[in-house]
């Protein structure tokens, strides 16, 4: 029996040496805010729910900012005011979006998305939050310890094979059959693994949080993204790299990371595409002739479904930012300077919880502007000394001084946006030390090869601004060595 077993463990092994292709989960939180809001009050669910931005201050009404699956079966749409909402049906149930300091308050969705976060943590050995309500889980070390399980077809409930039509359950019926002829090493099987895997972390999240989530899984985060708005809301849709271009075939290409801006533009017009499925017809030295030699040899490879983006550990955000927007516009001295007053109050208190619950303090300070003769732009100060009231007020109006002029009581333009900001982290210094030491410490410090981007993604940034995320079911090992296949 040792023997056998010395055996098996090689045979798997060996097929675990041999893999080569990540697995790739991008898992969304649905229509995330309605969920937030739905949770704070509960005799509203399964109700038409539409979250408005501001009060009724507007012509015509807020526009929706969030707008729940049983509102959208009813005709709803993000961006309708609250009058055309109410036009399209009376049984809607409109709520405004928590407010504290005149402005949005944001701070019960940090807070739920912090809680799903940790979720996915405990789950995935690499993780990286790509927003408040998604993010992306390399399972390739988890999908490796699982290689020689069969399968729990009860765990893949509400899943769906990108490529394949009919319900779930058909689809999963028609998955299996080839399944069956795939060795434990194959990346169908692999990605099976890692679907009832992010299907037990989908469950986790909902007795933990009462929230539900859809997911994308594959080989790379471009096709794990596009596979999760497959099947919406709280399901599960594989992407075999077999089947990439029957999921292309559906897929606008400005749908596609990095082409959703202007080189996304650009290729529509240049090569006379619409579908992401008509870019694998140019060859990959007719994609460089036309678009040069990184961005032609990028291109190529997306059109085949391959990116090479790894997922990156990260569960915080790089920046914290307190925004306001002013759809009439402000321009008074007096009326900015009360807004900056609040905006900078706020951004203590977040960099405040930065610092005692995240243990990092931000090194550089940016405002932005959105304004209506200079359009929009953002001053950057590459040094913050502390990050107490005053000294934030200060770094903010001496960035809007560099872009505006004061004319009488009034700058030289109006202010349609305005953020304040700090990003750039690092570790919390000790209670003796304060930023400015820090900083002069790292500034002696070797350079360092390390990069928190990946080559490949660099390349893709560069690109992109070139043109401008039951345990208890699990069976045994299959005992029979000789046996290939697995079963559900």
């Amino acid at each position: 029996n040792e023997y056998k077993s010395y055996l098996r463990m090689t045979e798997l092994n060996d097929v675990i040496d041999g893999v080569k292709e990540r697995i790739v989960a991008l898992i969304d939180m649905d229509c995330f805010f309605c969920q937030v809001m739905v949770k704070q009050n509960p005799e509203l669910k399964g109700q038409p729910v539409v979250l408005l931005q501001y009060s009724d201050a507007l012509d015509g009404g807020s526009s929706a900012i969030a707008v729940s699956y049983e509102a959208r079966a009813l005709g709803i749409k993000r961006g309708m005011r609250k009058k055309e909402c109410l036009e399209v049906s009376e049984d809607i149930k409109l709520l405004v979006m928590p407010n504290n300091r005149k402005k949005a308050d944001l701070s019960i969705f940090r807070n739920a998305s912090s809680e799903v976060m940790s979720i996915f943590s405990k789950f995935a050995n690499i993780f990286e939050r790509a927003s408040i309500d998604e993010a992306y889980l390399d399972l390739t070390i988890n999908v490796n310890k699982m290689i020689g399980l069969p399968i729990n077809k009860s765990k893949l409930k509400n899943t769906f094979i990108a490529g394949f039509e009919g319900t779930s359950a058909e689809q999963i019926d028609a998955w299996q059959s080839s399944l069956t002829l795939a060795s434990h090493g194959s990346i169908d099987y692999r990605l099976t693994l890692g679907a009832a895997l992010v299907n037990d972390i989908r469950n986790e999240v909902l007795k933990e949080t009462g929230f539900t989530c859809s997911a994308g899984i594959g080989t790379n985060k471009i096709v794990a993204k596009l596979a999760a708005g497959t099947h919406k809301p709280d399901s599960l849709t594989i992407i075999s790299p077999d089947n990439i271009q029957l999921l292309y075939e559906k897929v606008s290409l400005s749908k596609i990371r990095n082409f959703g801006g202007k080189l996304g533009a650009q290729v529509k017009h240049e090569l006379g595409i619409e579908f992401a499925s008509e870019l694998i017809k140019f060859s990959q030295s007719d994609l460089i002739s036309r678009f040069g030699d990184k961005t032609g040899v990028w291109m190529y490879n997306i059109a085949r479904g391959n990116d090479d983006d790894e997922v990156k550990p990260r569960n915080l955000v790089k920046q914290t930012n307190c925004a306001k927007n002013f759809p009439q516009g402000i321009c008074k001295l007096e009326v900015v300077d009360m807004w900056i007053n609040d905006l900078t109050e706020e951004l203590e208190e977040r960099l405040a919880f930065e610092k005692t619950d995240n243990k990092r303090i931000p090194t550089q300070f940016h405002t932005h502007l959105r304004l209506r003769d200079n359009g929009s732009c953002s001053i950057q100060i590459p040094s913050i000394p502390d990050t107490k009231f005053d000294t934030l007020k200060k770094l903010a109006i001496k960035c809007i001084n560099k872009k505006l002029k004061t004319v009488g009581d009034s700058y030289s333009d109006r202010i349609y946006m305005l953020s304040v900001g700090a990003g750039k982290f690092i570790p919390a210094p000790s209670d003796k030390s304060n930023i400015l030491s820090i900083l002069k410490a790292k500034k002696n410090e070797p350079s360092s090869s390390s990069s928190p981007f990946s080559e490949k993604a660099a390349k893709v940034n560069d690109i992109h601004n070139g043109f401008s995320n039951d345990n208890n079911d699990i069976e045994k090992p299959i005992s029979n060595s000789k046996n290939k296949s697995f079963i559900f």
